[in-house]
C-alpha cells in the first residue's frame, strides 16, 4: 500500500512536513512496492469477492457507522488504559500470569480473536460470516444468534489486545484494528439487514469499517481511507471511506485529543507529532548538560572554607554537601557579601547558617521538558542535579538555551 505508507509516515511519524521530507517518503514507498510487485505479484491483503458500487442513499447509514466505530474506538482506547493503570501495581511475573489466565479464557470461548485475524477478515469479504465461528457445540441459526456472536468476539479482541499490550506482551494497535472495524461493519449492516433483507452491502460496510477504526485508533484518518483502499481494491468506496473516518477521528479527538502512543511518547519527553522546538527539546538530556566546576563546602564548615572556595571557583553559587554527597543546601555569594570580609567571623559563623534551600532539584534523568517547567515555575538561572539523593552538579537555563540553539541549527 504505497499511497498508505507515505500518509502514515506523514501523519504518524513526521514532525515537519516538506518537499524535501516527502521525497524520500516517495522513494522508499516505490523500492517497497516494486519489490512487492517482483516477489509477490503485488497481492492485495484482502481478497474481497465482490465489492458493490457506493450507492449515495446509504450516506445517512455510513454516518452511523462512524459513530459506532467512534464509540468502539473509545472503548478500545479506555481498556487499553484502564489496564495499564491496573497493571502498573503487579510485578512483571503477576502480570504476566493473569494475561494469560486471560487469554485462555478468552480463545476457549472465542476462538477466531486468536492472531492476527485476517481469515476472519477474508471470510467476511467472502461473503462467509457463518463459517467465522468454527466448530461450535451449537447452531448459529437463527441469523440473530450469529451477530450476537460477532458482537462478544469484538468485545473480546478489545479485551485480548489489552491483556497482550499492557502485560508486556509484543504487538500493536493495526491488525486488531483492522478485525474490530471488520466485525464492526459487519455488525451494522447485518443487524440492520435482518429487519430488512439485503437492504444494505455487508462487504462494503465490512470495508469501510476498517478504515473507521484505524481512524478511531490510530489517529490516523488519512491513512485508513488509502490504506484500506489499496489492501482491498474498494476504491469505489473512496466517499464513504472518507465520510466514516471523518466522522470517527473528530468524534473520537473531541473525548481523547491525543493517541495512547503519542501521549506515552510525550510524558517520555519525546514528542514526534508536536513541532520542530519541542521535538528537539525532548531529544536533549539532562546528563549531558551538567556542569561540575562549582565548589562545594562541606555541611559542617565556616565562613572561613567559603572565603576559601571564592578564591578558587568563578561561580558564585557554592554546593553545600553532607555526608555521602547528599545535597543538604546552596550558598549564594550575593546573599553574604555583607560578612564576606570579616575575618573575625570566619571561624564562628557556620555554613549551615548561612546555606539556603534550592527553589528546586532536577534529577538526572529527568526529561528535559519537566526541567524547563522546573525553571520556569522558580525564575532560577541555575538548578542543582541529583541522582538518588546525591549531589551531580547544576544545569543551567543559559547553557539548555545554548544546546538548544545549537541542536535547532543542526535539526
Amino acid at each position: 500500500a504505497p499511497i498508505a505508507g507515505i500518509l502514515f509516515a506523514i501523519e504518524v511519524l513526521l514532525v515537519d512536513v516538506s518537499l524535501s521530507s516527502i521525497i524520500p517518503l516517495v522513494v522508499a514507498s516505490v523500492a517497497g512496492s516494486l519489490c512487492s510487485i517482483v516477489l509477490q505479484q503485488n497481492e492485495i491483503l484482502f481478497e474481497f469477492s465482490r465489492i458493490p458500487s457506493f450507492d449515495f442513499h446509504n450516506v445517512p447509514f455510513y454516518f452511523g457507522l462512524g459513530l459506532v466505530c467512534a464509540m468502539v474506538s473509545l472503548l478500545y482506547l479506555a481498556t487499553i488504559q484502564k489496564l495499564q493503570n491496573v497493571f502498573k501495581a503487579f510485578h512483571p511475573i503477576l502480570r504476566w500470569g493473569i494475561a494469560s489466565i486471560g487469554m485462555f479464557g478468552i480463545v476457549a470461548l472465542v476462538a477466531p480473536v486468536r492472531g492476527e485475524g485476517y481469515s476472519v477478515i477474508q471470510l467476511l469479504g467472502q461473503g462467509r460470516a457463518d463459517m467465522v465461528p468454527g466448530n461450535l457445540p451449537f447452531s448459529m441459526e437463527p441469523r440473530g444468534y450469529l451477530l450476537a456472536f460477532f458482537i462478544v468476539m469484538i468485545l473480546a479482541k478489545i479485551l485480548a489486545t489489552a491483556l497482550t499490550l499492557r502485560s508486556g506482551g509484543i504487538g500493536g494497535s493495526f491488525a486488531p484494528s483492522l478485525f474490530i472495524g471488520a466485525c464492526t461493519g459487519f455488525v451494522l449492516a447485518r443487524g440492520l439487514n435482518l429487519l430488512h433483507p439485503e437492504f444494505l452491502p455487508e462487504s462494503n460496510f465490512t470495508i469501510v469499517g476498517m478504515a473507521g477504526m484505524l481512524s478511531g485508533i490510530m489517529y490516523a484518518p488519512l491513512t485508513g481511507v488509502f490504506l484500506i483502499a489499496e489492501a482491498t481494491g474498494g476504491y469505489n468506496l473512496i466517499v464513504p471511506l472518507l465520510l466514516v473516518s471523518a466522522v470517527t477521528h473528530l468524534i473520537v479527538i473531541q473525548f481523547l485529543p491525543h493517541s495512547i502512543e503519542s501521549t506515552e511518547m510525550t510524558a517520555q519527553g519525546v514528542a514526534p507529532t508536536q513541532r520542530r522546538d519541542v521535538q528537539i527539546l525532548g531529544e536533549m538530556q539532562v546528563k549531558n548538560l551538567v556542569e561540575t566546576d562549582f565548589a562545594s563546602l562541606p555541611h559542617n564548615g565556616f565562613l572561613g572554607d567559603l572565603v576559601a572556595a571564592v578564591a578558587r571557583s568563578k561561580r558564585s553559587l557554592f554546593p553545600v554537601l553532607a555526608d555521602g554527597q547528599k545535597l543538604a543546601g546552596i550558598v549564594n555569594l550575593n546573599d553574604v557579601t555583607g560578612i564576606i570580609f570579616r575575618t573575625e567571623l570566619y571561624e564562628t559563623v557556620t555554613i549551615a547558617s548561612i546555606m539556603i534551600q534550592p527553589p528546586a532539584t532536577i534529577d538526572l534523568h529527568e526529561n528535559m521538558r519537566d526541567a524547563m517547567e522546573r525553571f520556569d515555575q522558580t525564575g532560577a538561572w541555575n538548578l542543582p542535579v541529583i541522582e538518588s539523593g546525591k549531589y551531580k552538579g547544576f544545569v543551567s537555563r543559559s547553557r539548555i538555551f545554548q544546546a538548544y540553539r545549537h541542536e535547532l541549527k543542526n535539526a
